[in-house]
């Protein structure tokens, strides 16, 4: 009940990072690379979408070296959703990277750095967008002073990842804050039934609004060679909302980051950067021209200075450059601070009213997805009339 494609990818599209991570060639493999003998070029823009494929550079480059085939296939794909987005459905995804759902729910590494202004930092060290960059950056700039421009642009490339994610007003919160902050305002002698309590009520919730959609869904059971087809109920989808709770703890905190994600990144967020004035900026799948040069400005900046530091290095430098980067990612202006403490106060109280018909809505948004995780089918209008007439 995890493998949702909304539930679990909190992200710009993969069309978004292979677009803003550039079409600089980068080279993986060849006979140069010992143990690496298959050779793949692709742009810097792809390689930085693989992040949300691979748990490291490492593990993809692993795959590439031991699994050329299936590195192939999922390049493929990449390239697939980039020209035709929404193309590759969940499953596919699910077939050619293995534990992908797993990856989407532990992806705290793509949202902004703690700020006690926004939530009480929860002290997870190395769980964010900013921190990510730095050390990808630190290995493409290392990488360049020894004079291997092959690794140097496979870290940049990768980090650009990073770097980009932060040009998203949904990803401008710490994800890991956000679940410590709501698990503390649970209250009570057993935290655990106050959120199984509450998400029921979400659940009944979801059922009021959506119940003309989910009476479409159901269990085909084959039984003795005799099929029959078990309809979903409003007591069923309650019990598969509390299984499902009990099953996976990662479901409510990564419902409450959507739900933040989801609503800041159609709203906008007023920001500001080193290299550009205050400007609105959106989220996934709402990236406008704006946001989008900015974004290309400062992977233009990143890759400028990797290629000084090949031609001329100055591995002293190092460090100046990184701490000189942190200045690209944009930054909530005095402005718009309170509306986002205001939505995440929201996702940290949704056991309250308010946070109860925001999550019911977010359920909602991905509910399909879910059902289909979780062994569910929809009917077919010809299956329901049939099903409507007997």
């Amino acid at each position: 009940m995890v493998a949702t494609s909304k539930g679990v990818t909190a992200q710009h599209s993969t069309g978004d990072h292979v677009d803003l991570g550039g079409d600089a060639s980068v080279v993986l493999g060849g006979s140069f690379w010992p143990g690496r003998l298959a050779q793949i070029e692709l742009t810097s823009g792809e390689l930085c979408a693989m992040a949300d494929f691979f748990p490291s550079v490492e593990a993809l480059l692993d795959v590439q070296a031991r699994e050329p085939a299936r590195f192939a296939a999922i390049v493929d794909l990449v390239r697939r959703d980039a020209a035709e987005p929404g193309s590759v459905t969940t499953e596919e995804w699910e077939a050619a990277v293995p534990g992908y759902a797993d990856l989407a729910m532990t992806n705290s590494d793509h949202f902004a750095h703690s700020d006690p202004r926004l939530l009480p930092p929860d002290g997870v060290a190395g769980r964010d967008h900013l921190t990510e960059w730095s050390m990808a950056f630190a290995e493409a700039l290392s990488a360049a002073c020894r004079g291997d421009a092959q690794m140097a642009a496979i870290h940049l490339s990768w980090g650009l990842h990073y770097l980009t994610d932060g040009f998203s007003s949904g990803h401008l919160f710490n994800k890991d804050d956000l679940a410590a902050a709501a698990r503390a305002t649970l209250g009570g002698p057993i935290p655990g039934l106050v959120q199984a309590e509450a998400l029921d009520d979400v659940a009944r919730k979801v059922w009021a609004t959506s119940n003309e959609e989910l009476v479409h869904w159901g269990w085909q059971v084959d039984v003795a060679g005799l099929s029959a087809r078990m309809p979903l109920t409003e007591t069923a989808f309650r019990a598969l909302v509390a299984t499902a709770n009990a099953l996976e703890p990662r479901l409510v905190p990564n419902a409450l980051a959507l739900m933040v994600h989801e609503h800041l990144g159609a709203v906008g967020v007023e920001v500001v950067s080193d290299l550009a004035g205050p400007w609105r900026m959106f989220g996934d799948d709402h990236l406008d021209a704006t946001t989008r040069a900015h974004a290309q400005a400062a992977v233009a900046r990143a890759q400028a200075i990797v290629d000084a530091m090949i031609a001329a290095p100055e591995p002293e430098r190092i460090a100046e450059f990184i701490a000189a980067s942190h200045g690209w990612f944009p930054r909530i202006t005095e402005t718009s601070m309170p509306d986002v403490v205001a939505a995440l106060a929201t996702a940290e109280h949704w056991t309250q009213p308010e946070g109860q018909a925001a999550l019911a809505a977010t359920f909602a948004d991905f509910l399909c997805d879910v059902l289909s995780a979780a062994g569910l089918s929809r009917d077919t209008p010809s299956e329901k009339v049939a099903s409507d007439t007997n």
